[in-house]
């Protein structure tokens, strides 16, 4: 891309030219291959030769002041290479490429993010699912009860998972499916009625036990 005429990074571009750099990527390596666990053991790491790097960035993000507000969201690092973990996502305007889970800043710095490596590599609780799981592992070591705010989208979104934010004294906001308000579904008012009362109207449950509030209300639709 730092050659592109439309990406063109000076710095790089003008010191060495492209076939220049393919020749020595050739012969660059972060880890040592020697030592590579064997596919199909427990140590196997499908980003083995890579994971210093990484590991190193993710290790650096996470000495970043923290913002108040943030988010949690999954990114794609487009590309078409061959990659055991890359994935093919049809509503993704970039289709094919590797998913990335991370928590970033309304600045859009990331502050903590995973690779995710396949479904047989995926973090499954029984109790949050598989992206409520991810959630948890990415505020490992954002600091507890000082009035952080995570967002997100429904994908993630659980009464269960906003419960545990809360108890290690994080905010959270986010839309949440039909299939996850849980008791909270009961309560709430039919979509029907929503629809008679019109453009704007809403409805809302509070937990006073864990101070959650869910709400539903009338836009183009009912959400």
């Amino acid at each position: 891309m730092y050659w592109t005429q439309h990406n063109k990074y000076a710095s790089i571009a003008d010191v060495m030219t492209l076939k220049r750099f393919e020749v020595l990527k050739k012969y660059f390596h972060a880890n040592d291959n020697t030592h590579m666990p064997k596919k199909g053991t427990a140590d196997y790491d499908h980003l083995y030769k890579v994971r210093p790097i990484v590991q190193s960035i993710l290790d650096m993000c996470r000495l970043v002041e923290q913002e108040e507000c943030q988010f949690n969201d999954e990114q794609i690092i487009s590309t078409k290479s061959r990659c055991p973990i890359r994935q093919y996502l049809s509503k993704k305007p970039h289709k094919w490429g590797i998913k990335v889970w991370a928590r970033c800043g309304v600045s859009r710095l990331p502050y903590d993010f995973t690779v995710h490596l396949g479904k047989k590599n995926t973090d499954i609780s029984k109790e949050y699912g598989k992206v409520g799981a991810v959630v948890l592992k990415l505020v490992t070591h954002l600091l507890k009860n000082i009035e952080h705010k995570i967002f997100m989208d429904n994908l993630f979104t659980s009464i269960k998972l906003f419960i545990t934010l809360k108890d290690l004294g994080i905010w959270a906001v986010g839309t949440i499916r039909n299939t996850r308000p849980h008791g909270a579904k009961n309560a709430m008012s039919k979509k029907e009625e929503l629809e008679k009362m019109g453009h704007g109207s809403l409805k809302y449950r509070l937990d006073f036990n864990y101070n959650i509030t869910v709400i539903r209300w009338m836009l183009n639709g009912v959400i």
